[in-house]
């Protein structure tokens, strides 16, 4: 299903959908004319049903009462609107072929909120017939559970085939029924596409039609904005909305952000208990120790001062890595230690006249003075 033209903005009913950056826009409704123009000559469509944009009120009491009227949301549509939506009656039928293939007959199809609420879901008010703004139409069927229509948020209680070129002007009291010239276009479209063609295909072949249309019409062609609008097709199975058009892309932007926020903030507090989870390993292992001496300074502070400043930074900074310096110069001090031939941590060094002592000691009695000398000079070497 597509919908021709776009979205009707709300001031402006001229069937031109005026765009805010003063660009030309689109159409979005159309006169009676112009929808019989269409379905005439765009072969890339099924068929197309056209829908009166807005709503008619309607007063509804059953045929013979006196009593005061009920109020209703009614709408006219094309004969063949319930064909080209596929929307079936729940009860009773839709429009008769007679109606579908372009007669008229006085034939309402009630919707089936109404139908509940009004009647009580009482399938004995099909057939009967009803008074509408004091003309008797006959209640055929009740539409489809859930069916609301080509525009989401707007769904009429009642549904009657509009008036042929015959008959306009038969019915005083309900006016809207007679078909609309350009002065006043009110009518919405909604096609089913051919099977092989192609969105493009159907919206150039409709814009050529509507072009030559505009030409032949100076009411149209007089204002300048109307001479520069195009007609488009836009997706129509899930029903018209304005706010879907106008907020739709903004809104999933808006989710996509939200997101992607929620998926870092979690990544971040769960990085913040996974370091606080190691603060005690670390400081069982004593690495880091200044920086955790640090922390522990600062949360005494915090304890007896009842600043909550110092909870904060001594946090960021148990959370915060800061680089160990201490560790690689004690290793450094170790390796040159061991080049230099002195066990780590000897500071004291032996005199010479201890060496020569030690040396006699070691050689015993009979080491003579020659050897004792000798080893002196050893120890110095």
């Amino acid at each position: 299903m597509w919908r021709i033209g776009g979205q009707p903005h709300c001031c402006d009913w001229g069937g031109y959908s005026q765009d805010s950056d003063g660009e030309a826009g689109n159409w979005s409704l159309f006169s009676w004319e112009a929808y019989k123009l269409f379905r005439a000559n765009t072969p890339g469509f099924q068929d197309l049903a056209a829908l009166q944009a807005g709503n008619m009120p309607l007063g509804v009491r059953p045929s013979g009462s006196s009593g005061p009227p009920d109020k209703a949301n009614g709408q006219y549509v094309s004969g063949n609107y319930y064909v080209v939506l596929g929307v079936n009656a729940i009860v009773g039928r839709t429009f008769s072929q007679e109606i579908v293939n372009g007669a008229w007959g006085p034939e309402a199809v009630l919707s089936y909120d109404f139908w509940e609420r009004r009647f009580g879901s009482d399938t004995g008010i099909v057939g009967k017939t009803m008074q509408l703004n004091g003309y008797p139409f006959t209640i055929v069927g009740i539409s489809s559970r859930g069916f609301f229509g080509t525009s989401v948020g707007f769904s009429p209680e009642i549904r009657v085939p509009k008036l042929p070129d015959s008959l306009a002007g038969t019915m005083p009291a309900m006016h809207l029924l007679d078909p609309i010239d350009y002065d006043d276009p009110f009518v919405g479209i909604t096609a089913r596409l051919r099977p092989g063609v192609t969105v493009r295909q159907a919206q150039a072949a409709t814009e050529v039609m509507y072009q030559q249309y505009v030409q032949t019409h100076p009411e149209i062609t007089k204002r300048s904005r109307y001479r520069r609008a195009h007609v488009l097709l836009l997706p129509g199975a899930r029903g018209g909305s304005w706010m879907r058009d106008e907020f739709g892309r903004p809104f999933f932007l808006l989710m996509v952000v939200v997101g992607i926020v929620l998926i870092v903030a979690v990544l971040a507090v769960g990085n913040i208990y996974l370091h606080l989870h190691t603060l005690p390993e670390r400081m069982a292992h004593k690495s880091q120790k200044l920086q955790f001496e640090i922390v522990a300074v600062l949360g005494l502070l915090a304890l007896f001062t009842h600043n909550h400043l110092f909870w904060v930074i001594g946090l960021f900074l148990a959370m915060v890595d800061l680089p160990d310096f201490g560790t690689p110069l004690r290793r450094i001090a170790g390796s040159v230690e061991k080049i230099a031939g002195d066990p780590p941590g000897d500071d004291e060094t032996p005199m010479a006249g201890q060496s020569a002592a030690h040396a006699v000691a070691a050689h015993g009695p009979d080491t003579t003075k020659a050897d004792a000398a000798k080893s002196e000079v050893q120890s110095h070497a």
